[in-house]
């Protein structure tokens, strides 16, 4: 988790909310929301409008949607001016409760779309490899984990997957294979009886 305001934001919301787990849910809301309304989002990081014009603008537009502490929040960030430390605060606020509720992030890259029954077989079994290979991926925690998988298709893999978690990956494309299995065979020693490769 990052030092400084994001993280202390962070880390005093945290504490001050009984779910931290469905606050981070409603953050997540609001900036998928800025994300596909960039004109809001301008508008809550300009400078040329006044904190009571934002306030009551998100007000408006967020009423019944928000808990109490999430719209403070964001009120708390026009009155100091930070408005822009919103999505970092986000990021601090995943990195705490990953670690309070013993969850992983691991991202799963494929070579092409897959159809939903496949994808969703395939994201189960990331989760199972995760969860039973925990050392290989640098995890520590013992007992269960919640490991979230982020599916994404990566064109230049030609065949396989590759399963990511932090700095830690598990390569299982076809090109990896053959540059290994390449590597193998320059490095076996001739048996002159056979003429054969022996490992």
């Amino acid at each position: 988790m990052k030092k400084g305001p994001a993280g202390n934001y962070a880390r005093a919301v945290l504490a001050s909310v009984d779910d931290p787990a469905q606050f981070e849910q409603e953050l997540e809301v609001i900036q998928k929301a800025f994300v596909s309304n960039p004109e809001i989002l301008s508008f809550y990081e300009s400078p040329l409008f006044s904190k009571d014009q934002k306030k009551e603008i998100l007000s408006k537009a967020l009423s019944g949607k928000l808990s109490t502490a999430a719209e403070s929040l964001l009120n708390i960030l026009v009155d100091k001016k930070r408005e822009r430390f919103l999505s970092s605060i986000l990021e601090d606020i995943r990195s705490i409760n990953d670690e309070t509720l013993g969850r992983v992030r691991a991202e799963l890259f494929v070579a092409a779309e897959l159809d939903e029954s496949s994808r969703t077989a395939l994201v189960e079994r990331a989760k199972e490899i995760v969860s039973s290979h925990r050392r290989h991926f640098g995890l520590t925690r013992e007992g269960s984990l919640d490991v979230k998988v982020e599916y994404r298709v990566k064109k230049d893999i030609v065949a396989g997957v590759v399963l990511k978690v932090g700095d830690y990956l598990m390569d299982a494309t076809l090109r990896t294979y053959l540059r290994n299995w390449k590597e193998r065979v320059y490095t076996r020693k001739i048996d002159p009886s056979l003429g054969w490769s022996k490992a």
